[in-house]
């Protein structure tokens, strides 16, 4: 389990947000010019990774176990952050992963969710269901597959569905540090809440090219730092590109415990009428796996 304060920048514009919501572009990354925004996003992914570790994009990778012993492991998480006083606040994010690894596939399936509350009055709510398979071969290069459902009422978005295929290779590995590479093609389907007359459809369907690069670094036995960079442009129109960018250290307290910090960044070059293209969640708790 995860008891964590989270911190979550709010992507909509053209909004009244309840007093002190925070928005991205009251941050320096909300500041940078166009071509600035998704640089910034996809630097931070890779400075994340290089010392250690889409509208709706998430970091599957972060939520990869990293041994690969045959069995059965897993982790519930809650992140909870409460205030009240001049400011009555609430976010609780809740979620779980199952993996199993066994005869030459690693399988894991996550479920997660983030709902938030400030002066009675809803700012977040978004979840998430992952499926996603990995069949180890004798060669470098290993097929993976994976299945994707989720919405996100803050980005106006009432679902989203996606599958793809692809290769995940290793570039790196060792006892300490790791990188590993991978490629796919992903097709995705979008169904937005935006009103009439909108410049984006309410409803699209797109095929896209989505890479990642991922690296894992531990120092000493306590300290672990993984980090992922996705870039996930569309096959007929590379403009239309979504980034996600994510870096995560643990602090290892006892031998399943460890405290936690998350950066994760996302940029989206098309997002709908009324919202910003950056986002940035900043998360620290605990974290408890079997």
């Amino acid at each position: 389990m995860l008891l964590a304060a989270s911190r979550s920048l709010n992507s909509r514009s053209g909004e009244s947000l309840p007093a002190g919501a925070p928005r991205s572009r009251e941050v320096f990354l909300g500041r940078l010019g166009p071509w600035w925004q998704p640089a910034a996003v996809l630097a931070a992914g890779l400075l994340g990774w290089a010392p250690a570790e889409a509208a709706a994009q998430v970091n599957t990778e972060r939520l990869r176990r990293s041994e690969a012993a045959d069995g059965w492991s897993g982790a519930t998480t809650l992140d909870v952050t409460l205030r009240t006083g001049n400011v009555d606040l609430a976010l609780i994010g809740i979620g779980g992963r199952v993996d199993r690894v066994a005869a030459g596939t690693q399988t894991f399936a996550v479920v997660a969710g983030d709902f938030g509350w400030e002066g009675g009055e809803r700012f977040s709510n978004e979840g998430l269901i992952h499926l996603r398979q990995t069949y180890w071969t004798d060669r470098r290069v290993s097929p993976e597959v994976f299945l994707q459902a989720n919405y996100d009422r803050s980005r106006e978005l009432l679902f989203r569905g996606l599958m793809g295929a692809g290769l995940r290779v290793p570039l790196v590995g060792g006892p300490r540090w790791s990188v590993v590479a991978a490629t796919a093609y992903m097709f995705e389907r979008e169904h937005l809440d935006v009103p009439a007359g909108a410049v984006h459809p309410r409803r699209t369907s797109a095929h896209r090219w989505s890479s990642y690069l991922t690296s894992r670094f531990t120092a000493g036995d306590r300290v672990a730092l993984v980090g992922t960079a996705y870039v996930q442009p569309r096959f007929d129109d590379l403009g239309d590109t979504r980034i996600l960018a994510d870096a995560r250290m643990a602090l290892q307290l006892t031998g399943r415990a460890s405290v936690t910090m998350t950066l994760n960044l996302r940029y989206d070059s098309g997002p709908p009428d009324g919202v910003d293209p950056v986002d940035a969640t900043w998360k620290t708790g605990f974290a408890l796996e079997w």
